[in-house]
């Protein structure tokens, strides 16, 4: 995972992720630990139902429940990882299978 260096030109997201897979629900535990000093405490992730086949509706990490919400209005090459407070970060999803040189900001 990247994100984009402070003082940036805000834009439509906020870093890259490179999944290892295809499995949200696999990929949340190292997601919401590289985030939280972004969000603070992870509650929910949201996604693009077409994108990452079955993923239930919460998951356990670090003793706290994430919820997951899929939409179909989402981009399907993003993520939204979003924090009690609300606060949120979007991020391009890098496909898990994506060559090396794929994975810049």
């Amino acid at each position: 995972m990247a994100m984009k260096p402070a003082g940036s030109i805000p834009g439509y997201v906020d870093g890259e992720w490179w999944p290892r897979s295809g499995d949200l629900a696999a990929e949340v535990a190292e997601l919401v630990s590289a985030l939280e000093s972004w969000v603070g405490i992870v509650s929910r992730v949201s996604f693009h139902l077409g994108t990452w086949g079955t993923v239930p509706r919460k998951a356990l990490v670090e003793d706290r429940i994430v919820r997951f919400g899929g939409f179909l209005s989402m981009d399907p090459n993003t993520v939204t990882v979003i924090g009690v407070d609300s606060r949120l970060v979007s991020l391009l999803v890098v496909p898990s299978d994506a060559p090396r040189v794929w994975c810049r900001l």
